[in-house]
């Protein structure tokens, strides 16, 4: 099972790829499950931050925005994990996310932002 705590936005993540990354032993919390599905990406970010989750999402305009933002001011977060499905199915994204993720410490992406 892999260390590292997710937070997964749905707006961008189908249910596809939250099956796949629980599959491979990720410890994914939903914006859904966790009742905040109407919220902004700054206030999903804080909320990841908070619960010391790594955020993924494919909202890659917003989040590589906000992460730089926050940066500037000082603000840590656990992480932001943004992907692009391309060609590849919602299972190999999983795939490769667990690949570039398995050998971290829980604070291994702190403050890091990884595109996949």
């Amino acid at each position: 099972m892999t260390s590292v705590p997710v937070y997964v936005d749905e707006d961008s993540c189908g249910r596809r790829f939250v099956r796949a990354m629980r599959r491979l032993g990720f410890d994914v919390l939903t914006t859904t499950e966790a009742g905040r599905s109407s919220e902004s990406d700054e206030e999903q970010l804080r909320f990841a931050a908070e619960h010391a989750r790594v955020i993924v999402t494919a909202n890659r305009g917003d989040f590589s925005e906000l992460q730089k933002v926050w940066a500037v001011a000082g603000r840590e977060h656990a992480g932001v994990v943004i992907w692009g499905q391309g060609h590849r199915s919602p299972e190999a994204v999983a795939a490769a996310i667990l690949q570039m993720t398995a050998d971290l410490p829980p604070d291994g992406m702190a403050n890091a932002i990884l595109y996949v």
